[in-house]
């Protein structure tokens, strides 16, 4: 074999081994990127050389020159020293200072691999800040022939300005033309917090590709609705990850919150990594994303998709200690700050359990997030996302002081005003009318309110309802039609204001069947009444119905064909089968959105009066109902169900309006402006305390599944291995008990708390085993 061709030679008498890479390396570094990330390594470059001159913001130019046929890089990042030129193209030469900070660039490949990916041939210049003259070389394709063993380059001087760098790639391996679009909307993404203002990150980017800016997408929509103890994102901080392996400590924020629309474009739902600010993946909805065995509960892509977690990795070391891989466009879900025994994965399950249960689609209308953005008068903690840091419980947790961590800054879970607001836009709706002087709204509830009715009003009625005129208070469609849909203003100001309106938390207005029974009333009197040719004097009605009544009436005498107008008036003291309740003599409007008083009295004082009785010592509230039934602690179905159907309602029977029987029942105008009070019996007061202690032991079972975060609605084969592992851990968690500080509650009632839900556990299991 001739020296030629070998990789040692002979000097003196001792042979001396070449240890030159191969030229191969290059093509097998460049094989992992696409004409995108290629790019974005150059950025990478370019933004942590600004870095280590100082330089805030950086200019970078990506243009393709028609005349040259060359599409150039060019950046005003501070520029390489005439000295360290080979630091773009050689293998294992990187620069020997680095910028003090986050750095992006990673594993001393990107300038190398991108220039191979990009081109078969280039040409290098760069001039030094400092530097009175800028030097240049060309590579060309024979560079790369493994036979050739030529590294060294002879260069010339460069006309460039001082802390220029230009990369011209000639022989481009793909069409510019063809790519440059797609190149434009992934960079863009990338950086979107480097080209924006609304995020804290140095050394910001103003990047132009073919001579137009590249413009951020759109930041996240968060939703800041106060409802719920507040729905606005939280951010939290303080979280620190070590390993002998990494060069420093990495840090993590975690961002939680949901989106007010989820057709926002270019915002994904489901999780986000960002490492040094920089974006590598987000739409994940899967185990990397957090979801599933390692994190949360699975995503449910119907469901979930108000859901948007943000996760950041900042490190001051080496930016490949971070979890992402070599062309940073995937991350390592086993990374050990994701998966170790208390990495992000195990912090995520307890940061956005509640963001993704009040979140999810058909638990609470839209209308709850979509009027609160950042700048709505109401938006909850001001419109700014809130920074809660949880390092201390972080280092309580690595010390073995807790055995367990909650975290408390998040949205409340009990929907029941929710609910409230749901029946209450839905009544106002049906009958034409709106009242922001319920009892129980604040403010903050308004602009909910507004946007509930609307929404149930658009849903309810046809745009081309000519009897809408009688409903509301216009002359014409027109008023409220605009290009073939209603306009959410003019409807508003069209519904008719009334003092007293269904509230949606008395009877019959707190339940949605006798809604809609009531509803079906007042329509079956006025249809009735159109089909006798008869009517009632508006003036007589209640202000809350009388509009309902008006819209039927019209539209069932439009379909006979009949004339409202020459219909006969019924007299008040005429009226055999009243289901609209006239005024009362002095006045005052009676109907059903007032509930019996004296039935109300009677009850809650049997309820006042059971709430009094002392308790046992360690018993809990609804020890009875266990004794009864043990099948009430563990059964899902009984659970589930809601009390008011196993139980009377502690506010009593309907009233005597109807509500629960369609069929119109003789009253007197008297006798429908007043109720009897109820006398209290022992059933009564015995109905009452079961319906109480149901909802206290129903409250039990949505904490514990709230705990766990187990969907009641899933196959107990998707949860019954997640919860027979928590009871085993608790079953542990007894016997640390006592070296365990206390957080919060005394160490007692801790004890108690833990095994009274192990108990809880053992008996689930017991009946999901059977």
């Amino acid at each position: 074999m001739s020296n030629e061709s070998s990789n040692s030679e002979s000097t003196s008498d001792r042979p001396v081994a070449k240890v030159y890479p191969s030229k191969k390396s290059y093509k097998s570094i460049a094989a992992d990127v696409d004409v995108p990330s290629a790019l974005a390594e150059l950025i990478d470059n370019s933004r942590d050389s600004a870095a280590i001159h100082d330089i805030d913001p950086v200019d970078v130019k990506i243009y393709f020159d028609d005349e040259a046929g060359d599409l150039v890089f060019s950046d005003t990042a501070g520029g390489v020293a005439e000295d360290e030129m080979g630091v773009f193209l050689g293998l294992g030469q990187s620069k020997d200072v680095r910028a003090q900070g986050r750095n992006i660039g990673a594993f001393g490949m990107g300038t190398k691999k991108a220039l191979n990916h990009l081109a078969d041939s280039f040409t290098i210049a760069s001039r030094h800040i400092d530097a009175e003259q800028g030097w240049k070389y060309h590579v060309g394709e024979y560079f790369f022939e493994e036979e050739n063993e030529e590294w060294e380059f002879e260069m010339e001087p460069a006309d460039l300005e001082p802390g220029q760098t230009e990369l011209r790639l000639h022989e481009l391996t793909f069409d510019w033309q063809d790519k440059e679009e797609s190149i434009r909307e992934n960079l863009s993404q990338t950086y979107q917090r480097f080209l924006g203002e609304s995020h804290e990150t140095p050394e910001r980017l103003n990047v132009r590709i073919g001579g137009e800016p590249l413009e951020p997408p759109a930041d996240a929509t968060w939703t800041f609705s106060p409802w719920q103890n507040g729905l606005h994102p939280r951010k939290f901080t303080g979280l620190e990850f070590t390993n002998e392996k990494w060069s420093a400590p990495i840090e993590v924020e975690i961002t939680v919150g949901l989106l007010r629309s989820s057709d926002i474009t270019n915002i994904e739902s489901g999780t986000a990594f960002y490492c040094q600010d920089r974006l590598v993946e987000e739409g994940l909805t899967g185990e990397k994303g957090g979801f599933g065995v390692a994190g949360l509960n699975k995503f449910n892509a119907a469901q979930d998709k108000r859901l948007r977690i943000e996760i950041d990795f900042y490190t001051k070391g080496d930016a490949d200690d971070l979890p992402w891989n070599s062309d940073k466009s995937r991350i390592s879900r086993m990374h050990e700050a994701l998966s170790g025994e208390q990495g992000v994965y195990y912090w995520l399950r307890r940061m956005a359990d509640r963001h993704k249960k009040v979140g999810k689609y058909g638990e609470a209308p839209p209308w709850i997030f979509t009027p609160y953005d950042a700048e709505d008068p109401h938006a909850a903690n001001g419109g700014e996302i809130e920074d809660v840091n949880i390092g201390s419980k972080q280092q309580r947790l690595k010390q073995g002081k807790v055995g367990q961590v909650r975290i408390h800054q998040k949205p409340d879970k009990d929907l029941s005003d929710v609910h409230a607001m749901e029946r209450v836009v839905e009544a106002h709706a049906a009958l034409g009318i709106r009242s922001e002087r319920v009892d129980w709204f604040e403010s903050w509830m308004l602009p909910a309110y507004r946007e509930g009715v609307f929404s149930a009003f658009r849903d309810r009625y046809d745009t081309d309802d000519e009897s809408l005129v009688e409903l509301l208070d216009i002359d014409t469609l027109s008023e409220i039609v605009k290009d073939g849909k209603f306009d959410k203003e003019e409807v508003l100001a069209a519904l008719h204001e009334v003092d007293e309106a269904p509230d949606g938390k008395s009877s019959p207005w707190d339940d949605e069947e006798t809604i809609d029974a009531k509803l079906s009333q007042i329509d079956e009197t006025a249809a009735s009444d159109a089909k006798k040719e008869r009517r009632q004097e508006a003036a007589e009605i209640a202000p809350w119905k009388r509009h309902r009544y008006q819209f039927t009436l019209h539209a069932t005498a439009d379909d006979l064909g009949a004339d409202v107008g020459e219909f006969e008036v019924i007299e008040t003291d005429e009226q055999q089968e009243p289901a609209v309740e006239p005024s009362t003599e002095n006045g005052e409007q009676a109907s059903s959105v007032e509930t019996e008083e004296g039935q109300q009295q009677a009850t809650t004082g049997a309820r006042q009066a059971n709430e009094s009785k002392p308790e046992t010592d360690g018993e809990a509230p609804f020890e009875p109902v266990e004794s009864e039934s043990e099948s009430l602690d563990i059964d899902t179905e009984t659970l589930s169900s809601d009390p008011s159907d196993t139980t009377t309602d502690s506010q009593g029977a309907l009233e005597d309006t109807g509500a629960s029987d369609t069929t119109p029942t003789s009253t007197s105008p008297q006798s429908s402006t007043s109720a009897e009070p109820t006398t209290t019996t022992s059933a009564t007061v015995e109905e009452d305390r079961v319906a109480r202690q149901l909802r206290e032991l129903r409250d039990e079972y949505d904490e514990l599944l709230d705990d766990l975060d187990i969907d009641p609605d899933e196959d107990p084969e998707e949860w019954l291995p997640e919860l027979m592992q928590a009871a085993e851990r608790l079953k542990r968690f007894e016997s640390m008990l006592n070296d365990a500080p206390v957080e919060g509650d005394s160490f007692e009632d801790r004890v108690d708390g833990l095994l009274e839900k192990a108990k809880k556990y053992d008996q689930m299991v017991s009946v999901a085993n059977e």
